[in-house]
């Protein structure tokens, strides 16, 4: 699930490596996002994440407050969806994992 970095929380859990405008690795994909990863992040440039929320997840304050366990489910299948449309892409290329990001926001529900 792509989150904006304002809306991610420490413990966040990242599906795909987190990188720089450069590509240099800022956080490796399985890590558990920490609150000094938020800050390295706003100071490298990086605008949001790959993520997959862990067990029982509510948002915090700044977070996404309305996200129910029905909107959850829409967005994995949503992600599915995805993931067989871009199968063939590799997605550690810049602008191909842009691509991605960009198709999934379009067809995420508002």
């Amino acid at each position: 699930m792509i989150v904006p970095l304002k809306l991610l929380d420490p413990g966040m859990r990242l599906e795909n490596d987190v990188r720089d405008l450069s590509g240099r690795l800022l956080l490796a994909a399985g890590e558990a996002v920490e609150a000094r990863h938020l800050r390295i992040f706003k100071m490298w440039g990086v605008t949001e994440a790959d993520v997959v929320p862990p067990e029982g997840f509510v948002a915090g304050a700044g977070g996404a407050e309305g996200m129910t366990e029905a909107r959850s489910e829409l967005l994995r299948m949503q992600r599915a969806e995805l993931d067989d449309l871009f199968r063939f892409v590799d997605r550690s290329h810049p602008v191909m994992a842009e691509l991605v990001a960009w198709t999934f926001r379009r067809m995420a529900p508002r």
